[in-house]
């Protein structure tokens, strides 16, 4: 049939890519260069048009650059190639790699015209039984607001076990910290210090160093958080950057102050349980 209009054409092969005696399955997929429903950009937003490129996720796996050259096998017609990849796409989604598709046809020696997926903005009036399958926009977006879900659920229970943890270790050394200064809490008392001058005095000591241990703690969470992601995504052909952004930090230092406030407010009944015949046991010692 001929080809519905407004619809691109694209052609997807399974191929090897050939590594020191391994091999990496990946796809390759045959685009048309001025398309503009799959728009393909470089690092720097420019687009791809004529270029072989591959996505960040298949660029990662073999350390890739622009310029460097890769051996590839069709698993369809076992066609050994070797090819050079010009650009890195600004893509994490799948282990794949990106031609011209009339280049595409060349390479893996396909008919000249041919091609195995329509894109379209609308529904084609095509007979079911020339088809393969059928995905919509919305079936896409569901699977992958599903795989977002997962990973959310998991980010959202680290933190509150992270919080938690927090908490408790504030709580911990503060409570150590009262018990190393009770003999100078009840001399306090006893020379007439006020409840918020001996709050201030014992526990707002460890302030700067918590904003010091937060700030010192971000470029730990980021590489953390990296192999993370890196690890759950593995078997999933694709991979998720990890941007932490200002309004997070702002966050996740409102929810650090927050815990220091807490533990702060729990050790003040401690301070002010201590008594003033401490000071006086302790001389007598």
């Amino acid at each position: 049939f001929s080809d519905p209009q407004g619809a691109e054409r694209q052609a997807i092969l399974p191929i090897g890519i050939l590594t020191d005696g391994d091999e990496l399955l990946v796809s390759a997929y045959g685009v048309e260069p001025q398309g503009v429903l799959l728009n393909l950009t470089d690092i720097r937003g420019n687009r791809i048009s004529d270029r072989v490129s591959v996505s960040i996720t298949l660029a990662d796996a073999l350390s890739l650059q622009p310029g460097d050259s890769i051996t590839v096998l069709s698993k369809v017609s076992d066609l050994k190639t070797e090819i050079v990849v010009d650009e890195i796409a600004n893509t994490h989604l799948g282990l794949s790699l990106y031609m011209p598709l009339d280049r595409f046809n060349d390479t893996f020696g396909m008919p000249e015209g041919s091609y195995s997926i329509l894109l379209s903005e609308r529904a084609l009036d095509i007979d079911p039984g020339l088809l393969a399958s059928v995905a919509t926009r919305e079936e896409l977006q569901e699977s992958f607001k599903a795989l977002v879900a997962i990973l959310r659920g998991l980010i959202i229970g680290m933190g509150v076990i992270a919080v938690t943890i927090g908490v408790i270790i504030i709580y911990i050394l503060t409570s150590l910290l009262i018990e190393e200064n009770r003999y100078n809490i009840s001399l306090m008392k006893v020379l007439g210090y006020g409840k918020h001058q001996i709050f201030s005095l014992v526990l707002n000591t460890n302030f700067i160093l918590v904003l010091l241990g937060y700030v010192i703690s971000i470029p730990f969470i980021w590489y953390l958080s990296d192999l993370l992601f890196a690890e759950v995504t593995e078997e999933m052909s694709m991979s998720i950057p990890v941007k932490i952004s200002y309004q997070n930090i702002a966050l996740g230092l409102a929810i650090i102050l927050s815990s220091y406030w807490l533990s702060n407010l729990v050790s003040r009944k401690k301070i002010w349980a201590i008594s003033m015949a401490d000071s006086l046991k302790n001389r007598e010692e």
